[in-house]
């Protein structure tokens, strides 16, 4: 069985200020029922803070090799060899923001009674009975501030069997922000 994983491996903020506290939502389609979505939050508690001591570059790997990033996804490959996950950068107004007030104000703003939670290796995910554009449309109405989303979605084919691992670098959707990730793929 082939799997699929998704790390990132820095942030770089575009726009200089002061000080950023700054998360991850993540959201992809269920890897075994495309009718749901999967949502999550990184880091699991607090916030990633930034201040312009530390060039507004977050690194989640270090530079030695063989090292890993921070984790976002892993799974079996899906039959059509592709994964859509979306990410979106938060600015939270509070220095520390945690899994239960997020799950919590997503699921007033989707209007979701009951909670489903997955998990994914070690990622919790609220299992949402919509698509991930619904969803999408339900983070632009969170309390914080979202400094736009990039789409990370891959298609495994030939380049991941010549190398297993492949980096891939772009800038979230306002322009604030840059994110460098890398998805393998290998056989377990």
């Amino acid at each position: 069985m082939k799997q699929v994983r998704l790390e990132l491996d820095s942030i770089e903020m575009l726009t200089k200020r002061d000080r950023w506290n700054l998360y991850f939502i993540i959201y992809t389609t269920h890897p075994e029922d495309s009718s749901k979505s999967l949502v999550a939050m990184l880091p699991k508690a607090g916030t990633i803070q930034l201040t312009n001591k530390s060039e507004d570059i977050y690194r989640f790997r270090p530079k030695q090799n063989g090292s890993d990033g921070l984790k976002v996804f892993q799974s079996k490959l899906p039959d059509n060899n592709s994964v859509s996950i979306r990410l979106s950068l938060m600015q939270s107004r509070k220095k520390l923001r945690n899994t239960f007030e997020y799950i919590s104000e997503l699921k007033g703003k989707l209007d979701i009674d009951g909670s489903k939670i997955l998990k994914l290796t070690n990622i919790e995910w609220l299992v949402i009975d919509s698509s991930i554009d619904i969803v999408a449309d339900a983070l632009s109405k969170m309390k914080d501030r979202n400094l736009g989303f990039i789409s990370m979605d891959e298609e495994f084919e030939d380049e991941f069997f010549e190398n297993p691992n492949q980096e891939r670098s772009g800038v979230v959707s306002t322009g604030k922000a840059r994110l460098r990730w890398t998805w393998e793929l290998k056989e377990v």
